[in-house]
């Protein structure tokens, strides 16, 4: 049966409907898999294809059209009542075939621990799916991830108003209901265009409309046609600015994409280049135009809806609109350079850091105090009066007309700005290059100068954040720590910095004078939020979980815990990985984690295989302790290799749950002294078979 659904709706935001074709298409299927087997569900999932515009969400399916057959066995009497002694049916046999309404062909003999019964299997015949699709689309839709949504009718939440619903197979239309919104047989075209509402007569007849309308719901297919609408707009000796996430976001702003080259004034050209582009990209949703040498060029592309359109009228619009802020930009830029950077400073009282917690310039002062702190830490040797200098720049364009207007802006009008006034350039590129990193991806900054500022202002943030109690919940991240904690752990590991996170803000606490200004100093909730973001970090970078759960059970340093995950993915390679791990978990397993041990007697050791084991052990300890400290880390495998038959031979012949106390407890020191330092870089418990 093949099965096309389409939802429509006002305009949904371009973040949700990037993120919603794959989510509407997983849950649908999820639904599915509930009832059909792998094989089955393989296939339909190779044959769904989901497709979202702004307007609408299109789902396309190929599936059964039934369910499968279930069969369930049904118990009857006990065979001896059933029949006689010569297998004749008894009434009781005659009562249950009669109450089924099936023949005594039907019934069987099943035997079972309970004894013989009669039994015959009932067969249900499997459902029709056109049957079942009203009941899975309101589910389909409750599930959906929204940040933001409205309620609409009675209990249905979604994004935006759901205008229509158009559901129909192969073989006629399929009722559904989104509250009090039914299914009919029209879709909509683009807004104010005559005959807006379309009858739709099958699948076939859907797609030939949209396309007739040159409306592409393929989300691939509007992408290659926003790029060569494009080209076909610039000279050979123009192109774009390249910017992934705008071609994203107009992707999902349009359904029918027409392209329009727009002009402004040169004299716009005197703007600094990250000004144009953010007041282009980021507030007009253009794309900022360059020759073949990368020189900005006074035009832009901007990307419609309707390629009926007059892109005269569309552009005059445009460059109208483009003109007024540029301007502003123009004016803010001239009256911020009539005040020094420097000169701004005390202005940042005005400016609130997180509701509560004081404002920028006691953000600014708490920067310098952890820079000065870091600085010396981490041995950076950078000159202090540098840093107290150059660290009461950092925030001030935060206070400019420009960074009001583009907040974008921030940090790059600061570097632009410092550099107008003649400071350092590596002041000023430290400036900006101080929100760096952004996300896990994002680049890092490029100086010393830099990465101790951003190291100093992230670790501040998750400071004053968790300290004041203000922690993360759900996906989001109101209060920017998913992002702070992503710099911190980057910079750390880039640097390679092996610090215990502990270690280093503990540290830091210690050295700062408003310590004694935060409510708590127990740092373990943010320990703990830290490894979550690295066990993140690691697992997209394609480590497998549980070899990330055995590492960071150990240690918090990023630096560190990179190392161990090499090595414990390189040995997993390994057809007798599992074996290694299951001889070194052995050793630790007959201990429970509460029991108190008796400090090990070597004078206990009665049985062969006991002093056998011991004896390898202590000619292995100095190259093990040795390994463990130097980070040899494949002679600590030979070491686990060389003494796994011994400790097979012991645990096949030495009982350790003997009757006498002495000897069950030196046993088990035995053994606890053996598996400590296995296990002082890997929690070896951890690791899963299989994976």
């Amino acid at each position: 049966m093949k099965y096309l659904l389409e939802i429509g709706c006002e305009e949904m935001p371009s973040n949700f409907a990037s993120s919603v074709c794959k989510d509407f298409k997983e849950i649908f299927l999820n639904k599915f898999s509930e009832i059909f087997g792998s094989k089955d569900f393989e296939m339909i999932r190779q044959n769904t294809e989901c497709y979202v515009t702004p307007r609408r969400i299109v789902l396309f399916s190929n599936l059964p059209d039934f369910t499968p057959e279930t069969k369930q066995k049904v118990k009857g009497p006990p065979v001896r009542f059933a029949y006689d002694s010569n297998m004749k049916p008894m009434p009781a046999l005659f009562k249950f075939v009669e109450k089924f309404n099936i023949s005594i062909d039907n019934v069987k003999i099943d035997k079972s621990e309970g004894g013989e019964y009669v039994v015959f299997y009932k067969i249900d015949k499997g459902l029709k799916v056109s049957d079942i699709i009203p009941n899975i689309l309101p589910r389909v839709i409750s599930e959906l991830k929204m940040t933001k949504s409205m309620r609409w009718g009675a209990k249905i939440r979604f994004v935006r108003p759901i205008r229509w619903i158009l559901s129909l197979s192969d073989s006629g239309y399929v009722k559904v209901h989104l509250g009090k919104l039914e299914s009919d047989k029209f879709t909509y075209l683009e807004r104010f265009t005559p005959n807006e509402q379309y009858e739709v007569k099958s699948i076939e007849d859907y797609f030939n409309i949209m396309k007739e309308k040159n409306i592409i719901i393929d989300q691939n297919e509007r992408a290659k046609t926003i790029e060569l609408e494009i080209k076909k707009v610039l000279d050979k000796d123009k192109k774009i600015v390249y910017d992934q996430n705008l071609l994203k976001e107009v992707l999902f702003l349009v359904e029918s994409p027409k392209a329009f080259l727009g002009s402004f004034n040169p004299d716009f050209l005197n703007l600094p280049r990250e000004v144009l582009t953010t007041v282009m990209a980021r507030h007009q949703r253009y794309f900022a135009v360059v020759d073949n040498n990368n020189e900005i060029m006074p035009n832009f592309v901007g990307i419609i809806n309707g390629v009926n359109k007059d892109t005269k009228i569309v552009r005059a619009g445009n460059e109208k609109v483009l003109k007024a802020r540029l301007s502003d930009a123009m004016f803010f830029m001239k009256k911020d350079l009539t005040k020094k950077l420097r000169d701004r400073l005390d202005d940042l009282v005005s400016v609130s850091y997180l509701e509560g917690l004081g404002n920028y310039l006691d953000k600014t002062f708490r920067i310098r105090e952890l820079s000065l702190a870091f600085n010396r830490f981490f041995n950076i040797n950078l000159d202090e009066e540098l840093i107290k200098n150059s660290s009461t720049l950092l925030k001030c364009d935060l206070v400019t007309q420009m960074v009001f207007e583009f907040p974008e802006l921030q940090g790059t009008m600061g570097r632009i700005y410092a550099e107008k006034e003649g400071i350092d350039p590596e002041i000023a590129l430290a400036i900006e290059e101080h929100y760096l990193p952004i996300n896990m991806k994002s680049p890092l900054p490029t100086t010393l100068l830099g990465k101790l500022f951003s190291f100093s202002d992230k670790c501040d943030h998750l400071f004053m954040s968790f300290l004041n109690n203000l922690t993360p919940s759900g996906a989001g991240d109101p209060y920017g720590q998913r992002r702070a904690s992503a710099g911190v752990l980057r910079i750390l590991m880039d640097n390679g910095y092996e610090n215990e996170l502990e270690e280093i803000f503990n540290f830091a606490l210690n050295s700062i004078s408003y310590i004694t200004t935060l409510p708590s100093r127990d740092i373990s909730q943010l320990i703990n939020f830290m490894k979550i973001r690295m066990s993140s970090l690691f697992i997209d970078m394609g480590y497998r979980y549980d070899l990330v759960d055995a590492v960071l059970d150990i240690t918090s340093s990023p630096v560190k815990a990179k190392r161990r995950l090499d090595v414990l993915t390189e040995w997993s390679k390994r057809k007798d990985f599992f074996d290694i791990v299951s001889t070194i978990i052995r050793l630790g397993r007959i201990i429970s984690e509460k029991e108190e041990l008796v400090a090990f007697d070597p004078s206990l050791l009665v049985e062969r295989d006991e002093r056998d084991l011991y004896e390898k052990f202590i000619n292995n300890k100095d190259n093990l302790e040795d390994a463990i400290l130097n980070k040899k880390y494949d002679e600590i495998l030979n070491i686990i290799i060389n003494l796994s038959g011994s400790i097979h031979t012991f645990f096949e012949n030495v009982l350790v749950n003997v009757e006498d106390k002495k000897l069950r407890d030196n046993r088990k020191a035995l053994l606890n002294l053996i598996s400590l330092p296995f296990f002082r870089l890997w929690n070896w418990k951890k690791i899963v078979r299989n994976q």
